[in-house]
């Protein structure tokens, strides 16, 4: 559209094309009042996606401008929607009070939500990651980097062609981001991957890939002048190019300082075993493979999980078995332990089973969307972490050991919240009362204003009764002027020298103080200007906790490893399974094995148990029967008792 067809329509319409222009293939969610309105085709889009009316408003040329909206509290449900039919919205809000804006209300956009980068509960499945996939091929490699928004998991990898497709599998990530200037053999790279793993695919400057930029990004981020101490010697790998344009992506997202994305970390396929796409679907690991449900799999059969952050680490083991033996022992002598612990394992699952999801919690604290019912299930949760110190106590095992010693209460921020919180907050800041009493002078005394304006006009009067020596004066109110003190005519030859004359009556005379207009202004604009002073006092307070982002992710990851293996501990005991013998031959045998779905499938658990022995110099066993006799059934069996052994369980 030309400046010259632009100057037909409204300022609002102006500043929407204006918008539009830097996002040409988004669809463009733009706040009017109470409402997010598109326009053109962005309305077409919405209207046919959500299901809505599309309406018109206003005219481009001769032709009616197509329009569709909803209204602002219904975003959450609406935006689950758009960002399943594949759309990427950009939502560009008022950053100014209508009341006091001159001229067109201030508008910007606060944030891009792609696939890969939503952060609310509603739109994420508890107990599944949501990555967003970064690619910056070589000729000689595959430069890789990954996120975990919700979580602040930052990792990256260069890896060979075979490596790229076991992470792809392992990761499942919902959108791979990849250069626009990649040439035509990269884009079809790019292209099949997308499809082959129903992954969004997102264009990303070409210049945010550099070498010189991409590690400007991160070593700003992370304020430190070289990335050898998260592991990266060189910084000259793809790995590096692919993490900064990830980074780089994420802040022109998400308008935020991503402080929960506390460290970078190299990865390394070398410690576990790589399952292929097609083993994962075979053993139905995640997903069956009809219907792709997650009933009816080793992860349902295993995540006997308190915790949404239990669920997550346990997929993200089921799918990466380890291959260090030390490692395995590790896991296995922690739930050895719990298992063998019956009131200890009982006193963590009960204190793991009243936690939020710390990890989603802190991830929205760093991307600055955190609500205030958010920060006071975050402290809750955080409260809790002191009695996993305790039931860990005197506890043997390395591993367990480890989490005890590293968890972190975060007990400063649970004081902080506490004090600046109250403890039912209402579900937004536009209804006011989230801040505790107390908390903040000003805001008191605003409060105070509201609720007892008319004593403070009260308690005026009577001052100035008693100072001008009046007593029949009066303080009275009227929309035109305002508030006044009145008297007779009979009296305004004592009126006091600083009182001003606003006002002459057929037998009184109206006036004014400094005084008096100033507790007017506070009485008037209290209750507007305390909403406003506690907007500011959540977002200084939710930029302070954000500080504390990375921390509260760490001991969210602890947690969450606790509940997996107090989980494997639980599972170990009600389904009387034994330690496995992680030996360093390459012998396998299994005595008495039992399918792990399928036990819990049939009726009554009725499982002819089986055997297993697969050693060194008899490495093959040939299988033989009739269609439908338990062939399969069984090597899945010996297969799957192998992955949970190896995973730790």
């Amino acid at each position: 559209m030309s400046d010259a067809d632009d100057k037909q329509h409204t300022p609002a319409m102006r500043q929407y094309h204006s918008v539009k222009k830097r996002y040409p293939d988004a669809l463009l969610l733009f706040q009017m009042g109470d409402f997010y309105e598109t326009f053109h085709e962005d309305a077409q889009k919405l209207a046919s996606t959500l299901n809505i009316t599309l309406t018109t408003r206003g005219k481009d040329g001769d032709s009616p401008i197509p329009l569709a909206g909803f209204p602002i509290k219904a975003m959450d449900g609406y935006l689950h929607k758009l960002v399943a039919a594949g759309h990427r919205v950009v939502v560009c809000d008022q950053i100014e009070d209508p009341k006091t804006a001159k001229g067109v209300v201030k508008r910007d956009v606060v944030r891009i939500v792609t696939p890969g980068t939503v952060i609310e509960d509603s739109l994420l499945e508890p107990g599944r990651e949501n990555f967003i996939f970064c690619l910056a091929p070589t000729k000689e490699s595959y430069g890789v980097a990954w996120v975990e928004l919700t979580t602040g998991q930052f990792v990256a990898f260069a890896a060979t062609e075979d490596e790229l497709a076991t992470l792809l599998v392992r990761l499942a990530p919902a959108e791979i981001v990849v250069s626009d200037g990649q040439d035509g053999r990269v884009k079809d790279l790019a292209a099949d991957l997308g499809r082959k793993y129903e992954a969004t695919l997102s264009p990303a400057p070409d210049w945010t890939f550099a070498p010189k930029h991409a590690l400007k990004t991160l070593k700003d981020h992370f304020g430190t002048a070289s990335l050898g101490g998260f592991g990266f010697e060189r910084e000259d790998g793809p790995e590096l190019r692919a993490a900064g344009a990830l980074l780089a992506y994420l802040k022109e997202q998400q308008r935020a300082g991503l402080t929960h994305i506390g460290k970078l970390e190299p990865y390394s396929l070398a410690s576990t075993i790589p399952l292929d796409r097609a083993t994962v679907a075979a053993l139905e690991i995640v997903e069956t493979m009809r219907g792709r449900a997650r009933s009816h799999t080793l992860l349902w059969a295993l995540d006997q999980c308190r915790t949404s952050m239990g669920s997550r680490l346990l997929r993200s083991w089921l799918l990466a078995p380890l291959r260090d033996a030390k490692l395995i022992r590790m896991r296995h002598g922690a739930v050895a332990e719990l298992a063998g612990g019956t009131k200890r394992r009982e006193m963590i699952r009960e204190v793991l089973e009243g936690l939020n999801d710390i990890e989603r919690l802190a991830g929205r604290v760093g991307c600055m969307r955190a609500t205030p019912r958010d920060l006071v299930a975050l402290a809750a949760s955080l409260a809790r972490v002191p009695l996993a110190h305790n039931a860990l106590a005197g506890v043997s095992n390395t591993l367990l050991d480890e989490i005890s010693r590293r968890l972190d209460p975060c007990a400063d921020v649970v004081e902080l919240i506490q004090r600046a919180v109250n403890d039912d907050p209402p579900v937004t800041l536009k209804e006011g009362g989230v801040i505790r009493d107390g908390f903040n002078a000003g805001l008191d005394e605003l409060r105070s204003m509201t609720r007892d304006g008319r004593r403070y006009i009260a308690e005026f009067q009577a001052k100035e009764q008693r100072e001008s020596g009046l007593p029949s004066l009066k303080v009275g109110y009227t929309s035109v002027f305002g508030y006044y003190l009145e008297i007779t005519n009979t009296h305004k030859d004592k009126v006091p020298q600083h009182w001003i004359r606003k006002q002459t009556l057929k037998n009184a005379e109206r006036y004014i103080t400094p005084e008096l207009k100033e507790i007017e202004a506070k009485v008037l604009n209290a209750e507007s200007e305390a909403l406003s002073l506690e907007q500011k006092l959540f977002a200084q307070l939710r930029e302070q906790i954000a500080t504390h982002a990375a921390r509260m992710a760490t001991t969210a990851r602890l947690l969450a490893m606790l509940d997996v293996l107090s989980a494997f501990a639980d599972t170990a005991v009600a389904r009387n399974y034994v330690q496995p013998d992680i030996t360093d031959d390459a012998d396998l045998m299994i005595a008495d094995g039992r399918h792990p779905v399928l036990e819990l499938t049939l009726a009554g658990g009725r499982v002819v148990p089986n055997d297993c022995d697969l050693a060194t110099l008899q490495p093959v066993m040939l299988i033989t029967g009739p269609n439908m006799s338990g062939k399969s059934t069984y090597i899945r069996m010996v297969a799957l008792l192998s992955l949970m052994a190896q995973a730790g369980s």
